[in-house]
């Protein structure tokens, strides 16, 4: 079998298309991952095996951006200045707005941002200042493994009841795994209806492979209807309600957009109300609204929950969950991570283990990946078989 040291003739994995070998290197750029990170996510993901010096190559051809090789200092003025701009409210600070320029592909030293901030609005760090609101304690969360427990939430900020704009408004549900990463937001037109969020919840079972609120309850009906059919083996709780302040993942989320984009996006909205460009009770004025702000905060939505799972998670001496990574990493490799991958997808439909898998991948390669039918699979698997042969 082949050895994952790369050693020894091991087979590296088949050279991906470049279109799909930039684009995740260009994806590490935007989380910016460290080199050994990048080598073991193409591994991961690719199923490419390389070595530092050979990724070293590839973000040269393709000239992937780095904070090694910085953009001139007039370019990153700009950039920080565009972004600054944004902010109406300035609660985002030198970390944030260097990761929110990264993903534009555009990668400058975070000291470099924070030296720039200082210079164009040193107003803004007094307004970060730590306060004293008084904060819940928070414990530690623990998690048995990756999409082990998901939290689950409805955001009401944007409502028609927040707005006061003659009633048009905006909701989103979000759902968040415990480890960290955002696995869902979704503008919505009611964050209470039941019917919605249990949709919700489908879309991200089927794309994977909560409170005590009552939008819950169908959801409740359909997971413990999917546990009964699929796990009936597994007898703990799969279900609890929590009051908002006690839901901290998906709180914490919610937080974090807020101080982000959503106050942003709120105060920019509320201005319809003052312009003239928005008249209350108009049919198509309202129709309007619900169209295009939707789609406007879905987008911003959008690039929140990606830009947050290529975020680094800070190094937390203690942490019971993963810390000093990226919400993506833990979805590419849980157990790296010491988390059992709850994703029974790939593990009950795979029927060889993965070091067989690139193995067999390689020489069917080498016999030139002929079409594989009822009358020439015994001759397939003969040419295989003899060359597999030297991988044990």
């Amino acid at each position: 079998m082949p050895n994952p040291t790369g050693k020894n003739q091991y087979y590296n994995g088949k050279r991906p298309p470049d279109e799909e070998l930039e684009k995740a290197l260009r994806g590490y750029s935007k989380e910016l991952l460290p080199q050994p990170r990048q080598v073991e996510r193409l591994a991961e993901d690719l199923k490419y095996h390389i070595s530092v010096a050979t990724l070293k190559k590839h973000l040269k051809a393709f000239d992937i951006p780095s904070a090694r090789k910085p953009i001139p200092r007039a370019d990153a003025v700009a950039h920080v200045q565009e972004f600054v701009a944004t902010d109406v409210h300035r609660r985002n600070g030198p970390v944030e707005i260097r990761h929110r320029i990264a993903q534009t592909g555009i990668i400058i030293p975070r000291d470099t941002v924070r030296d720039i901030m200082h210079e164009i609005d040193p107003v803004g760090f007094h307004m970060r200042a730590p306060g004293g609101q008084k904060k819940i304690k928070r414990g530690k969360l623990d998690s048995p493994g990756f999409m082990a427990q998901l939290h689950v939430d409805g955001h009401e900020k944007l409502s028609a009841l927040a707005l006061a704009m003659g009633g048009v408004g905006l909701e989103i549900y979000g759902m968040r795994e415990t480890n960290g990463p955002f696995m869902q937001a979704v503008v919505v037109p009611n964050a209470r209806y039941n019917v919605a969020v249990a949709h919700l919840y489908l879309d991200l079972v089927e794309k994977l492979g909560p409170d005590g609120g009552s939008e819950t309850g169908l959801l409740r009906s359909v997971h413990v209807a999917l546990r009964e059919t699929f796990s009936p083996e597994l007898r703990e709780i799969p279900f609890q309600q929590l009051p908002s302040t006690r839901n901290i993942p998906i709180e914490n989320m919610w937080s974090r957009w807020l101080k982000a984009d959503g106050d942003n996006v709120k105060t920019v909205i509320l201005q319809g109300r003052g312009n003239g460009l928005f008249l209350h009770g108009h049919p198509v004025h309202t129709n309007l609204f619900q169209w295009l702000w939707s789609k406007v905060v879905q987008k911003v939505m959008n690039e929140f929950r990606e830009g947050w799972n290529r975020h680094r998670i800070r190094k937390q001496k203690g942490k019971l969950g993963p810390s000093g990574c990226t919400p993506n990493d833990v979805i590419a490799t849980p157990t790296k991570y010491g988390l059992e991958d709850h994703r029974s997808r790939h593990d009950a439909l795979r029927f060889v283990d993965d070091e067989f898998d690139v193995a067999a991948w390689e020489v069917y390669s080498e016999i030139g990946e002929p079409p594989l039918t009822v009358l020439n699979g015994w001759e397939v698997f003969g040419r295989m078989a003899a060359r597999l042969e030297r991988f044990e």
